[in-house]
């Protein structure tokens, strides 16, 4: 919402705006594949990275076990 116009004796010059246009970039095929490729590593890293805090996760609870009994 635009705040309401006051009356005034003194004008502020406006500033000139700069209205910008991104133009359109087609990839090609081998950026769009190296893009494809690079999730893959990605989405195996996740996943080495879960099995490895599930597989810690497993230790710290077996060793408390073992401490506590």
């Amino acid at each position: 919402m635009k705040a309401p116009k006051i009356p005034s004796f003194f004008k502020k010059p406006q500033t000139n705006q700069f209205v910008y246009k991104p133009r359109y970039y087609k990839k090609s095929r081998k950026e769009r594949d190296m893009k494809f490729k690079s999730n893959l590593d990605e989405s195996r890293q996740e996943k080495a990275k879960n099995k490895r805090i599930i597989f810690f996760i497993i230790i710290l609870s077996l060793l408390s076990y073992f401490l506590l009994i």
